[in-house]
């Protein structure tokens, strides 16, 4: 690769880091791209609420004669509101209690979202290898389960049970044979969460970028509302063509009008919009993988006694400004990748042909959000255009890392995944224990009401924490994406800038041999230098005290060396 010249280098390596504090605008025509978009959609759903049809949700069709009868139609006079059930003969109202336990515990649902972080922090190999191994005993169990059950006389659990409790095998067997790398991704880990306590700032920003997200997508949602009554009343087509108000197969009684959204509506809602949607979600997630990507470089990049106060928000005015039109156009490749994922999935559902060809679309797609991911995070560092960060990225890694993308990082997703439906249900199940003594106290044990809202409370608060344990391993994950890549860079110019224990954890990936420097040698040639030995055994160069070296070099004296971009 050609080293880097005039302005970009200068801006790509300011104060001694890759990490570039001043960068110009990149990629400006997309974000005129999006924000056109954008407005299209919203003007179409302020044309659909200046022509939107009064009659649409009408429910005061009688007869289809009259479709729609003016005026509603009488209530008989001896009906009357549905009076409140009595108490129960305990005077405990379980669905009244249930209702304001499930709100205090979604309150507190922050504390299964701390011990995520906590649990991988202080015990990152337990913990990986405890989702994991819960993961195979789950299936095992559900497999002895159905075998006991065909055991009773079901036959037809035998099959299940069988194939479930093979499946807990096979995959307690795969977990043994990779072992050595589930300890590896379970360092790793840890180095993520540690990263991430040192930057605490970054749950709430985040919690906020999500949080702009939900309002950039609000008027949206809110202009597909107004288009959707644009239309008319007409028969129900399920009558038939008869004159009465019934189903022409079951005979029941069904409304006797429906409302045909107009057909400029219905184009629409079917592309124009969905698009937009998902791109503006998109476009924050991009942002969520930048900003959190910008703060961990500076972190990772930053000078022993230096201080990185204002990292997060640099990232965010680096986000909101110079870089926009970069995640404007990174959230457009990912929205397309997501809409060919989509197309698989319908394909897989129709025979076996599209059961084919959905898989070589699902590998692209998700070949595409995974290259896309780390150009966001190189451009989060250098503030260089997409395009050119992400065959930066694809470069760097391709030469340094590939082993260990495919060997070893993959299972850090998996186990994040494990830990976090772990934590929800044993969140969900203290809830339901805590709310069953609840119900003895109050003497209402005997009550089949009272028991059914033990089992809602459990399912429902373990539902309602499991997004954000997701969310908040998501930003683990997003931690880990950026050191890594942060590091490969180190790798790649023969230098350490991270912690004694960040370096560590990285170097004991399967890795490909160090290249080295670029030395030039005596007949003019430019080449790798020799590997150092140091980085081939894994050991640590850092200082014994396991401060950082700020981009302290490893290949030092004899030939000129060429520091590659």
């Amino acid at each position: 690769m050609a080293p880097l010249s005039g302005p970009e280098a200068a801006g790509a390596f300011e104060e001694g880091t890759p990490f570039a504090y001043e960068r110009p605008p990149r990629d400006r025509r997309w974000v005129a791209l999006f924000a056109l978009a954008w407005l299209l959609c919203v003007c179409g759903g302020i044309v659909g609420a200046v022509n939107r049809n009064p009659a649409y949700g009408r429910r005061d069709v009688a007869t289809a004669a009259e479709c729609p009868l003016p005026g509603h139609p009488a209530l008989h006079p001896g009906r009357r509101l549905a009076e409140p059930p009595p108490l129960p003969p305990s005077g405990f109202d379980a669905t009244t209690a249930m209702v304001w336990w499930l709100f205090a515990s979604t309150a507190a649902s922050l504390l299964p979202g701390a011990a995520l972080v906590w649990l991988y922090k202080a015990h990152a190999e337990a913990t990986t290898h405890a989702g994991l191994l819960i993961q195979a005993g789950g299936y095992a169990a559900a497999g002895a389960g159905l075998l006991l059950v065909g055991g009773l006389g079901s036959s037809d659990a035998f099959a299940p049970g069988a194939v479930l409790l093979l499946v807990g095998a096979v995959l307690a067997a795969a977990w043994r044979y990779w072992r050595e790398q589930i300890q590896l991704t379970a360092r790793l880990l840890r180095v993520s969460a540690n990263g991430l306590a040192a930057n605490p700032g970054l749950v709430p920003l985040v919690l906020g970028l999500a949080l702009a997200g939900l309002c950039a997508m609000g008027p949206l949602v809110v202009s597909a509302g107004f288009v959707l009554q644009n239309g008319e009343l007409g028969p129900n087509p399920a009558r038939g063509g008869s004159p009465k108000c019934v189903d022409a197969l079951t005979g029941k009684d069904v409304p006797c009008c429906v409302f045909n959204t107009a057909s400029w509506a219905s184009a629409y809602l079917a592309l124009p919009w969905v698009f937009t949607l998902i791109w503006t979600n998109l476009l924050f997630h991009q942002a969520r993988i930048f900003v959190v990507a910008g703060t961990i470089a500076q972190w990772y990049f930053a000078a022993p006694s230096a201080a990185t106060r204002g990292a997060m928000m640099r990232s965010v005015r680096h986000a909101a400004g110079p870089a926009l039109g970069t995640l404007c156009f990174g959230a457009l490749v990912t929205t397309l990748a997501h809409i060919v994922r989509r197309m698989a999935e319908n394909l897989r559902r129709r025979g076996v042909l599209g059961l084919v060809l959905s898989i070589p679309l699902r590998w692209v797609a998700s070949l595409v959000e995974y290259l896309t991911k780390y150009a966001v995070i190189m451009a989060a560092i250098s503030g260089e255009p997409l395009v050119v960060a992400g065959r930066r990225a694809v470069d760097l890694l391709a030469r340094n890392c590939l082993e260990a993308i495919t060997t070893t990082l993959w299972f850090a997703p998996l186990s994040m995944l494990m830990t976090c439906l772990t934590l929800a249900a044993a969140w969900g199940c203290g809830n339901a224990g805590l709310f069953s003594l609840l119900v003895l106290a109050h003497g209402a044990a005997g009550e089949a009401q009272s028991w059914a809202a033990v089992i809602t409370v459990g399912w429902v608060s373990a539902a309602l924490s499991l997004p954000l344990l997701i969310f908040l391993g998501g930003i683990v994950l997003n931690v880990l994406d950026a050191a890594f890549l942060c590091w490969a860079m180190d790798r790649d110019a023969s230098t350490v800038s991270a912690q004694k224990d960040v370096y560590d954890a990285f170097c004991a990936l399967p890795l490909k041999p160090a290249a080295g420097a670029v030395v030039e040698g005596p007949d003019g040639r430019v080449s790798y230098g020799a590997e150092l030995t140091a980085l081939r055994d894994g050991a640590s160069p850092a200082s014994p005290s396991g401060d950082r070296q700020q981009r302290q070099p490893l290949l030092a004296g004899g030939a000129a060396s060429v520091e590659l971009a």
